[in-house]
């Protein structure tokens, strides 16, 4: 190898690299000079000149990260480092990473997390990049035999590490006295080339995720897809006394992930028609990350935060984060005054609650009454008992009518599928928020006539269960009014929405 600087060259010749001078005031207002250098090779409307490229391989042994051994004259060694590569014209840097990755190395993956835009050395240039985490899925064909796609001039040699011994492996080289400069090392054992790692791209967010998921603890949860029942891990953090947030059982007897998982299986099921817009490339379910776990009152498990892997051989994925919490009810509760005849449209009032909602960052969050499902009961019984708490009314559940089962039902029976998609699993329901959380939510329907003291009576009242921390106060409003009452609550519009084309369409 030729030894580095053995040459001068003027910034005219210069094709990826040129020199400058800074003319800049510091703070003490002394005007100053810095010579500085920048790459040539960043495209116009890019931030950045380049990705780094943490890939992360799931293997039957564990996750394991991908390395390369390559020689870079201007250090005159052989490079321990991430793949990494320049970002071309209209390219993302997640774009970037897999397209680099690929040629690089041969692997199909998915991009999951990208970092801030890093500066290698901003005393000397002015070069940066983007840290992206990539997911390699060993289970694709795609990735059986990888085969780079090299330039003439690129002569890279990929291994892999284990991620639990990866700083291991690295002290391991140091050691072996390989991270010296040649003219450190005797000349009777100098070597023709000499190895120094270069890991400064493995940044500190993802060795966070990294040293996360070393401490994880892992099992898998039978599924079915592709026509078989396939194991599929899931990874959860390790922090309780038991060294695990989660069980397999707990999981799995979790009403809302059966629900979910139900739902996404069969979901997934539906790609092998024909006319399905993924029955091509169909996507399969590959892994599951619980984040976090949070359990209420007597251990119950009540919301997971977790991430699903969800993916095709393309290497293409979907959007998997997920807030899982489960099913919640929604009560619309229509009163109306006995000195008015049954038959009349007229005089007839809601019943709102407004209460301290956290989440939303409110303290008088206007609301219909609602509550969360518990793990046991039917869906009208669960209505039936938040109206009791949050009212103080005692309703059969057998006078309460489910809007939104009445709703699907005459939908179906005019054979008018939804435009919006929805798939017949799916819960007969209203779903608030499914970019992000699995939450579904029946509405009840609740008419009720009584003495007109006894309604006026009610507005105001507190109520709530106390020791579950629950401050209700009650408000009554005109029917009329409902929707422009409780305009920043989903629940409450979708109770709206179908009550009125309910009636419209004479259901009830």
């Amino acid at each position: 190898m030729s030894n580095p600087l053995n040459g001068a060259q003027d910034n005219a010749e210069a094709k990826w690299i040129k020199l400058g001078k800074i003319t800049y005031t510091d703070p003490l207002g002394v005007e100053r000079v810095w010579e500085t250098a920048e790459r040539q090779t960043r495209p116009q409307n890019s931030l950045i000149d380049a990705v780094g490229i943490v890939a992360i391989l799931e293997t039957s042994h564990g996750p394991e990260v991908l390395l390369q051994k390559q020689y870079r004259p201007p250090i005159d060694k052989i490079s321990i480092e991430v793949p990494a590569g320049l970002v071309d014209e209209g390219e993302t840097p997640e774009q970037c990473a897999v397209r680099e990755l690929k040629e690089e190395t041969g692997y199909v993956g998915v991009a999951e997390k990208t970092s801030a835009i890093m500066y290698n050395d901003p005393g000397f240039c002015n070069t940066n990049l983007n840290m992206v985490h990539i997911r390699v899925d060993m289970s694709l064909a795609a990735n059986q035999n990888p085969q780079p796609e090299l330039e003439e001039n690129e002569f890279i040699e990929c291994f892999t590490v284990p991620l639990a011994t990866l700083f291991e492996e690295t002290k391991k080289l140091d050691e072996q006295g390989i991270t010296r400069s040649l003219t450190q090392i005797p000349k009777e054992d100098k070597p023709s080339m000499a190895f120094v790692p270069r890991l400064r791209h493995i940044t500190a967010p993802n060795l966070a995720q990294h040293i996360r998921k070393m401490t994880s603890s892992t099992f898998t949860i039978p599924f079915n897809q592709a026509e078989r029942e396939q194991q599929i891990p899931v990874t959860c953090p390790s922090n309780n006394k038991d060294g695990q947030s989660i069980s397999q059982s707990q999981l799995l007897s979790f009403p809302a992930f059966k629900t979910w998982l139900s739902s996404l299986q069969k979901s997934l099921a539906h790609q092998k028609a024909s006319t399905h817009e993924f029955h091509k490339s169909p996507y399969v379910l590959r892994q599951i990350d619980i984040q976090a776990v949070d359990h209420f009152g007597g251990g119950r498990l009540g919301f997971l935060k977790m991430k699903a892997v969800v993916s095709n051989d393309s290497g293409e994925s979907l959007p998997g984060s997920i807030f899982l919490r489960g099913g919640s009810v929604a009560m619309l509760l229509i009163l109306q005054p006995d000195d008015v005849p049954a038959t009349s449209e007229e005089d007839k009032y809601a019943i709102m609650t407004v209460q301290p909602r956290i989440p939303a960052g409110s303290l008088k969050f206007a609301e219909i009454p609602a509550g969360m499902l518990d793990d046991s009961g039917t869906f009208a019984g669960g209505a039936a008992k938040e109206i009791h708490e949050e009212t103080g009314l005692l309703i059969p559940q057998e006078e309460l009518i489910d809007l939104t089962s009445l709703a699907s039902t005459f939908v179906e029976s005019r054979h008018e599928k939804s435009s919006s998609g929805t798939e017949d699993f799916l819960q007969k329901a209203v779903y608030p928020s499914p970019g992000g959380s699995d939450e579904f939510i029946p509405v009840f329907l609740c008419q009720k006539r009584m003495p007109r003291q006894d309604i006026q009576a009610m507005q105001g009242r507190l109520t709530g269960i106390r020791h579950e921390r629950e401050k209700i106060t009650l408000k009554i409003v005109p029917l009329d009014d409902l929707w422009k009452e409780g305009l920043r609550d989903g629940k409450t519009l979708a109770a709206w929405a179908l009550y009125t084309g309910l009636k419209q369409e004479g259901r009830i």
